[in-house]
């Protein structure tokens, strides 16, 4: 499913920055969606207007890499 999504982001490289509508995603217990594909997603995700919301009970719970990606790429953070 990540790399499903991941692709599909992508693809709007090919979408014309003013044309390209937002769309959202919202992930609930991110820890067991967490990949190196996700990773990949919160450091594009911005450009191609994907907006993320990600939830999980404890950041420790993610890699010490995708715990400073999600931190790194997110504008709001709520703990």
């Amino acid at each position: 499913m990540t790399a499903t999504l991941l692709s599909l982001t992508l693809k709007r490289a090919f979408v014309p920055e003013n044309h390209r509508l937002p769309f959202y995603l919202f992930v609930d217990e991110f820890q067991n969606f967490a990949s190196p594909a996700f990773e990949t997603i919160l450091c594009e995700a911005r450009k191609f207007r994907l907006g993320l919301v990600i939830a999980l009970q404890s950041i420790g719970s993610l890699s010490p890499e995708l715990r400073n990606t999600a931190l790194n790429n997110s504008a709001v953070k709520i703990l």
